[in-house]
């Protein structure tokens, strides 16, 4: 009992001091020491990479109940791997959707005063660029001037063997901006449309004479049927052309009507109209996703915004290229060097522009553009190599408006492109008409801008300059392209009217045909020329299917438009333009009446 007692009265005590040196410790009294071996690891780093899938380092604290012992440590070492969890490479995350930034301001020296949708757009100026950002067209067309069925809306497309049946297969998945899918109904209703007798269209008059009828098999088919031979019918529907191609949803159209959809058009190209300050500018958005013209797979387009500019004033262009508030501008010859030495980029369309004058109605009675001796005597007053020595500084040539370079290839001799200066007999020519200083030949110069020929105005001042010198009274009419076009179409320009006008350099016979007919057959409704013999050569070449045939014949027609004076045949000059140093590369392109503007919007491409 006393050896048990004694032996708790011992623990006791070891108990009680143990307390008190924890006590102690614990800022209290310490308790006897009890001795207790603990292992405590001696580490050896061996590093081993563990994948884990989410590394997290986390600090854990945990309350644990202790009892009040203090333990005497003697170290017994043991060996412990430390593993060094190794941070995984992170999975790549997903690669961002590309996103359309910045805006770009193109300024032009007009925009024209016409509507943006396709049945009443101006092709020339920057219209159809306006047009192409917002609208896709039927047939696409590459850089060279070419079809391409990477552009369009159609992926294939044949004709029949007997040249009257076009087959047009449409690619699946064009949505226009309203989120509907473009079928071969909206291609259809498109195609009437800008055959309507308000529209502004020009190209179309071409195959309205041939045409018989459009259909719909199925919504990725549309056919064109002609009755007779169309062979050049598709070009009207491409990207080559106008804006005759362009297509508008038939169902939106009609439900809102003509005069709401011009005020907010859509189309189903990679811009989408926000707004428009009639002649003054237009101004689009990039679509949310990709477009199929950003090439395979589709890709988004480079600009958030895009605002396109009219103005007419050059100084004014430049000095908003210059203070950042635009970043393209059309500009004249002289200009480059110094834009150039600023360290701007510059742009050629090299021979891209033609320019021309019409003697307007000269088929009327009264008309002094009736007397061939006055048309002659008006062209061999302009001395055309004065002017493209000094307001185009040698950067262009001389040319037979319509027609220019681009079409060697197909029956266009540029050797054959005008006519000499000769002042003497253009007086002797005027006098022989019956004029002279007491009964001048009186005529109606029209002076305006012109896109893409900043020196439009000055080649009109000089001309007219000539022709004064030859005893000529001229009376500058200052006008706008988009008022000159309407009282064209109206018949108002009548009684001495001359008109300057420019157009595009074309290559294929196709283009060549269309053009000349637009502007020189008796039935067109932009006519400024009437002779059966020439309808004639017209009719033929566009019913023939054979190529020497038809370039045989466009060479026909060159030799009689010489011939006759029909018209001023002037020069085809390089379209320049300015940029800022962030614009490094545009491939202007081929194409009649645009800049191939999708080289901008899709600049990876590399067009």
């Amino acid at each position: 009992m006393v050896s048990s007692w004694s032996r708790l009265y011992k623990f006791m005590a070891a108990f009680g001091i143990m307390a008190m040196l924890f006590i102690v410790a614990c800022g209290s009294a310490a308790p006897e020491t009890v001795e207790v071996v603990r292992e405590v690891p001696v580490e050896r780093e061996v590093i081993r990479e563990v994948q884990v899938e989410v590394p997290v380092e986390k600090e854990v604290i945990r309350e644990v109940e202790v009892e009040k012992t203090v333990v005497e440590e003697r170290v017994k070492e043991i060996q412990v791997d430390k593993i060094l969890v190794a941070t995984p490479t992170p999975a790549p995350a997903p690669e961002a959707a590309a996103q359309s930034e910045g805006h770009l301001r193109i300024t032009y020296t007009s925009m024209g005063s016409d509507g943006v949708y396709p049945k009443a757009s101006n092709v020339n100026a920057g219209g159809k660029d306006v047009n192409s950002s917002m609208y896709d067209v039927v047939i696409g067309s590459n850089a060279q001037g070419a079809f391409s069925k990477d552009t369009g809306i159609a992926n294939d497309w044949s004709v029949s063997p007997d040249g009257k049946v076009h087959t047009i297969n449409l690619r699946q998945g064009v949505m226009f901006h309203n989120n509907t899918e473009v079928t071969s109904e909206d291609v259809m209703f498109s195609a009437l449309e800008v055959m309507e007798e308000d529209a502004q269209n020009a190209f179309i008059n071409e195959l309205t004479p041939l045409w018989d009828s459009y259909e719909t098999p199925d919504a990725n088919t549309f056919l064109i049927n002609c009755h007779t031979p169309c062979l050049y019918a598709p070009w009207i529907f491409s990207g080559v052309r106008g804006t005759e191609g362009m297509v508008v949803p038939k169902a939106h159209y009609e439900a809102v009507g003509e005069e709401e959809f011009a005020k907010a058009p859509i189309g189903s190209g990679p811009y989408k109209f926000v707004d428009q300050v009639l002649g003054a500018s237009v101004a689009v958005e990039a679509i949310d996703g990709p477009h199929f013209r950003g090439g395979a797979g589709g890709s988004v387009p480079k600009y958030a915004q895009i605002t396109f500019l009219g103005v007419s004033e050059e100084t004014t262009r430049i000095a908003m290229l210059k203070s950042g508030q635009t970043d393209v501008i059309d500009v004249s010859r002289e200009r480059i060097a110094p834009l150039a030495d600023d360290g701007f980029n510059i742009f050629y369309k090299e021979r891209a522009l033609l320019s021309g004058m019409y003697f307007f109605q000269q088929w009327e009675e009264g008309n002094p553009f009736g007397d061939i001796r006055v048309r002659e005597a008006l062209n061999k007053a302009i001395n055309r190599d004065a002017i493209l020595e000094h307001i185009f500084l040698g950067r262009g040539s001389t040319t037979l408006y319509p027609m220019g370079s681009y079409a060697s290839e197909s029956g266009y001799d540029p050797a054959q492109s005008g006519y000499p200066h000769d002042p003497d007999r253009a007086r002797q020519l005027l006098t022989e008409a019956g004029y002279n200083d007491s009964n001048p030949l009186e005529i109606k110069l029209a002076i305006y801008s012109f896109g893409g020929i900043a020196e439009f105005p000055r080649m009109i001042e000089a001309i007219g300059a000539d022709f004064e010198a030859v005893g000529v009274k001229v009376n500058f009419q200052p006008t706008e392209y988009g008022t000159l076009r309407s009282m064209r179409r109206a018949w108002s320009l009548g009684g001495g009217w001359v008109g300057p006008w420019g157009t595009h350099n074309r290559a294929a016979p196709a283009e060549i045909l269309s053009i000349v007919k637009v502007l020189k057959h008796s039935e067109a409704p932009y006519t400024t020329y009437k002779n059966p013999e020439f309808d004639a050569i017209m009719n033929q070449a566009f019913a023939s299917t054979d190529p020497d045939e038809v370039k045989a014949l466009i060479s026909q027609m060159q030799e009689h438009l010489l011939a006759n004076y029909d018209g001023i045949p002037l020069f085809e000059v390089d379209s320049a333009f300015a940029a800022i140093p962030e614009i490094t590369y545009w491939n202007t392109g081929k194409d009649s009446y645009d800049n191939n503007v999708d080289s901008l919007f899709f600049p990876e491409l590399r067009w």
